[in-house]
């Protein structure tokens, strides 16, 4: 077992991380400097935590496929519930909702040998990553409540009418998630209504008008390309500026 962690570094690290406004991410400045006190902090810290604290460095300046890589070699090698649970979020902020379910998926096996009730160690908000990556089939075994159990039959119901397939589900997402790491777009978060039979999802950026406008372009001319278009029209992903969300 490693000697525990210097207090001092880790608790400095964590200090900078939580200080970032998510509008403005992380300076140069302080990106070296988190850079340096993981540097001192190799030889005291489980090479998982290590890689957990990297990737969100790596999130914040917007490194966003670092960010990935580092989470997915944790989801590989690690069975801690909260470096899984930070790859889980890494994986949701960069649209790589089909890793959100594999993570949950280990989570819920680890969870389960080691006789632990699933509702202490599975975040209860990723429910709709199950259907957005076409991925529905799999979500009986996810966090067991009365409102996870109605999310999930609603959005049953929802793919039913929208008669869209898993698989064009699973192309889509994967346009969308190309797309957001290309352009090293931070997402802020995910919000859906069905209303009238017709499904829109709106994914809030840090980014501005002229950026986020440029991101629904790119993703309509890809899916266009992909023969998804129709499919795109079904689901309605958009993409707006965090800035304009309400309260």
């Amino acid at each position: 077992m490693p000697p525990s962690i210097p207090k001092t570094k880790s608790a400095e690290l964590m200090d900078i991380l939580n200080s970032i406004k998510p509008e403005e991410g992380l300076s140069e400045f302080k990106y070296m400097r988190c850079i340096r006190i993981l540097k001192e902090l190799v030889l005291f810290t489980p090479k998982d935590q290590l890689k957990m604290m990297r990737s969100m460095v790596e999130l914040s300046v917007g490194n966003l496929q670092q960010a990935k890589t580092l989470a997915l070699k944790n989801y590989e090698t690690s069975d801690n519930f909260q470096v899984l649970r930070n790859a889980a979020y890494v994986f949701q902020q960069t649209m790589a909702l089909d890793m959100v379910v594999k993570t949950m998926e280990k989570i819920i096996q680890i969870s389960r040998k080691m006789n632990i009730d699933v509702r202490e160690s599975l975040p209860s908000s990723y429910g709709l990553s199950y259907f957005l990556s076409g991925n529905l089939g799999l979500a009986h075994s996810y966090y067991e409540s009365k409102e996870t159990a109605i999310l999930l039959e609603d959005l049953e119901i929802i793919q039913k009418s929208l008669d869209i397939s898993n698989e064009s589900l699973k192309g889509i997402l994967q346009i969308v998630h190309n797309a957001v790491v290309d352009n090293k777009f931070r997402c802020d978060s995910l919000e859906y209504s069905y209303i009238d039979e017709e499904f829109l999802l709106t994914i809030f950026l840090h980014n501005n008008n002229d950026e986020v406008s440029r991101i629904n372009a790119e993703v309509a001319n890809n899916c266009y390309e992909a023969g998804l278009l129709d499919e795109l029209n079904k689901i309605s992903y958009f993409f707006l500026p965090s800035e304009g969300k309400q309260a």
